[in-house]
């Protein structure tokens, strides 16, 4: 049986706090790409306690999906990181906690500008990254990753500032994978010249159907194509028939009618069932708020979440 190779995005969120040498933020970013990321790579290789797979050290909702496609997949998966600080990188790659990111406007972004800014800077980070070799042993690019398994459908899953920062080891892997074994879904990201025939149909609606948050909706996608597809072998045309197929239904459905929370009723829902599941994530609980007619937007109630989450611990 085949597999899947499966690329998708780091993340903010993480268990451990990273020391401040590894915020992006402590290295000058006047500096050219190739020095920044030069200094950025020496302190890397200077702090090589504490680490963590990486696996262990990204958390959120887009990180839980992430960890949980290949303990459901009915095919092998190969997860790889696509990280702003480490390049691309196996799940269970041991890191040191670090703060660094490809999206724009953060302290820890690669690059703090816009525009044609980002379309320069971000593939040359990328390219930066991808040279240093004492991560692990294992391919350090996407197209590094097509060469090493032709017989194996690759799917890269990014938002849109990572989707710039592999845009030109993208158009690499095109040159080296088989057209059907190649796929990028990437919800909202900018369209690549010459890869467009890659480019899988998806949009924000299908969070209605993956539920979740939208920052984690690629790797919910991705989920879902992987477990549908159970053992079948995965192609671009299949996934392509089957996105497109969720964004017919989706047009066809009528929006679910609920009810709006004011603040008070929103602390009563939430205090009501973190007391009916103590351990439960923001995400399982929100849907059990929809599913009872009740409105509620996800960063709302995430807030609160945490929020009341934090007034039981103090108390316990």
């Amino acid at each position: 049986m085949s597999g899947i190779n499966l690329v998708v995005s780091c993340t903010k969120r993480k268990t451990r706090e990273p020391r401040a040498s590894l915020r992006l933020r402590a290295v000058r970013d006047s500096l050219p790409v190739e020095d920044r990321a030069g200094q950025w790579i020496t302190r890397l290789r200077r702090c090589i306690t504490g680490r963590v797979p990486a696996r262990d050290l990204y958390s959120g909702d887009h990180w839980h999906t992430v960890r949980s496609i290949a303990t459901e997949a009915g095919q092998p998966v190969r997860i790889w990181v696509c990280s702003a600080g480490y390049g691309l990188l196996p799940i269970d790659t041991p890191l040191t906690p670090y703060s660094a990111t490809f999206a724009p406007g953060q302290l820890d972004s690669v690059c703090t500008t816009g525009g044609a800014g980002l379309r320069t800077a971000l593939p040359e980070w990328w390219a930066a990254v991808a040279a240093f070799g004492d991560v692990h042993a294992g391919p350090r690019t996407i197209a590094g990753l097509a060469e090493a398994y032709p017989d194996e459908f690759l799917l890269v899953a990014l938002p849109d500032a990572y989707l710039t920062a592999v845009a030109a080891d993208l158009t690499a892997s095109a040159a080296v994978a088989t057209p059907e074994q190649l796929a990028v879904l990437s919800v909202g990201g900018a369209a690549i010249p010459g890869l467009e025939e890659y480019r899988l149909p998806a949009a924000g609606r299908l969070s209605r159907l993956a539920g979740g948050s939208l920052g984690a909706l690629n790797a919910r996608l991705s989920r879902l194509l992987i477990r549908r597809a159970d053992r079948r072998p995965l192609t671009r045309s299949w996934c392509r028939a089957q996105l497109t197929a969720w964004l017919a239904e989706i047009r066809t459905r009528r929006r679910p009618q609920r009810a709006p929370l004011t603040d008070g009723e929103l602390r009563t829902a939430v205090r009501l069932l973190l007391a009916s599941d103590p351990d439960a994530r923001p995400t399982p609980l929100l849907q059990r708020l929809r599913q009872s007619g009740r409105a509620c937007e996800y960063t709302r109630f995430v807030t609160l979440f945490r929020e009341l989450k934090g007034e039981r611990h103090a108390q316990s």
